[in-house]
């Protein structure tokens, strides 16, 4: 899918890169810009470390001084951050590359476009509820015992090791 209609990735001279939304979903990333990591050549995908931040992602680097973040289609809409998006819900996602998509998308793809359409539901389909849960663990494990002060002196005086008993 590339710009307001479908065509063969070989009839194309622009760049797309498709991803692969199987292959994305067996990957733990709790946002589609992490996704992105990795799965395509040519965009970087930079976390800035401080929780709750979206990471910022670069389509063939740095492309205007303002403002160069890609534009971001979903399902036709522009959004500037789709870190709101599950990607258990993405469909499909493509990236297109270079300032081709600006015939289409005009100026605002200057640095790249990422496409993506969310999955919809199906006329005469059952219900289908899919659950996926990760949990984790902030508790140290394996603790060493430590000396207190009078033990450390006791230690460094001597040159012998204590037992260090639990507190």
């Amino acid at each position: 899918m590339i710009g307001y209609g479908t065509q063969k990735k070989g009839d194309l001279t622009a760049p797309v890169s498709t991803i692969n939304t199987e292959d994305m979903l067996k990957r733990t990333t709790a946002t589609p810009m992490e996704a992105l990591q990795g799965s395509v050549p040519g965009v970087q995908v930079v976390a800035s470390g401080s929780p709750g931040s979206s990471p910022s992602v670069r389509i063939r680097g740095i492309g205007s001084f303002n403002n160069s973040n890609p534009l971001y289609v979903v399902d036709g809409m522009f959004v500037d951050d789709i870190g709101f998006l599950n990607p258990n819900d993405i469909a499909d996602m493509s990236v297109l590359k270079d300032a081709s998509g600006a015939a289409i998308y005009g100026v605002r793809a200057a640095n790249g476009v990422v496409l993506i359409t969310t999955k919809k539901g199906k006329l005469n389909m059952k219900t289908r509820v899919t659950y996926n849960g990760y949990a984790g663990f902030q508790v140290p494990t394996n603790v060493p015992k430590m000396a207190n002060g009078s033990n450390l002196l006791h230690m460094l005086w001597t040159g012998e090791r204590l037992l260090i008993q639990d507190r």
